[in-house]
């Protein structure tokens, strides 16, 4: 019979691979690992805290303290960071936010991010409200991926939906 596992988190990770991802085989740069021995290739840059909707989740009525701008990450923070990351093994960068298509050095900050040797994607998710006045400068500044995040669509859906049951609408 056998002893029942103490550690379930363990046992899977010894036994099963959980959560670990292989590290790259030919790689000449140090990679970046967690604790738990995972390689991570992939990160996030919130550019702003900003955003041009109010969804609940995010922008509660009662509203959120925002981040004076001097406290910000400039664009050649930004720049200077993910030079950082790229060296330990980083090849791909999201842009988020907030709501990143609010920086008017967006264009700017994907095309400096274009240029360091090693980033093989930048990508960026938005709300998507002012992508078509945005699309071809970003596309023209090397922007690799979008996302259009579609939530603030689904909760106006689900409170017009509530409303007209509740006969409101």
């Amino acid at each position: 019979m056998h002893k029942p596992v103490r550690n379930a988190w363990k046992f899977c990770r010894r036994h099963l691979s959980v959560g670990t991802q292989p590290k790259p085989v030919l790689s000449t740069k140090e990679t970046l690992t967690d604790l738990f021995g995972r390689y991570h290739n992939y990160l996030r840059i919130s550019l702003t805290e900003r955003c041009n909707l109010r969804c609940q989740y995010c922008m509660p009525e009662e509203g959120v303290k925002l981040t004076e701008k001097p406290h910000l990450l400039t664009t050649d923070e930004v720049i200077k960071i993910a030079r950082l990351f790229v060296k330990e093994g980083v090849d791909k960068i999201r842009l988020t936010g907030g709501e990143p298509t609010i920086r008017k050095d967006l264009p700017d900050i994907i095309y400096n991010l274009k240029q360091i040797e090693g980033l093989k994607t930048v990508a960026m998710t938005t709300n998507g409200l002012v992508l078509t006045k945005q699309l071809v400068a970003l596309q023209k500044a090397g922007l690799d991926i979008v996302n259009v995040s579609w939530t603030h669509l689904l909760l106006r859906s689900m409170k017009k939906l509530q409303e007209e049951k509740a006969g409101i609408g």
